[in-house]
């Protein structure tokens, strides 16, 4: 009895650019011939990227609202401090506003941006400001 031989086809054009299937497998005379992606996360990726992310976001926005109401309904916390917090969870907030999505799209995308111009010159502008 033969054991299958599994073997990983790697298939390129001209420039080097990967062409094969993401995920695809096929038998051949008892070998296991599967295409692989070396340049791209595995699929479980997807998953923990997509679960941690949402939690990052509903926490941040959640946490960071909370933060702004206390201050302005409650007569006692504003103070100098406070709006120094209150500044730095609008900050916060514009991050997981912008960055969160773009990068979670940059994630998926695979090289293409859907976003726009607009945001495509604010994000690079702030990149390369840093």
């Amino acid at each position: 009895m033969e054991l299958p031989v599994t073997k990983l086809n790697f298939s390129y054009n001209q420039t080097g650019v990967y062409t094969g299937n993401k995920s695809s497998s096929q038998e051949v005379n008892g070998n296991v011939s599967i295409d692989y992606n070396p340049l791209g996360p595995p699929d479980y990726m997807y998953a923990y990227v997509t679960l941690l992310t949402s939690i990052v976001f509903l926490v941040g926005v959640i946490g960071n609202t909370l933060v702004i109401q206390v201050v302005i309904r409650i007569r006692s916390m504003r103070r100098r401090m406070n709006y120094f917090l209150v500044c730095l969870s609008v900050a916060d907030l514009l991050v997981l506003l912008v960055a969160l999505p773009s990068g979670l799209q940059e994630f998926y995308g695979k090289e293409k941006w859907f976003i726009g111009g607009t945001l495509c010159k604010y994000l690079t502008a702030g990149l390369t400001a840093t």
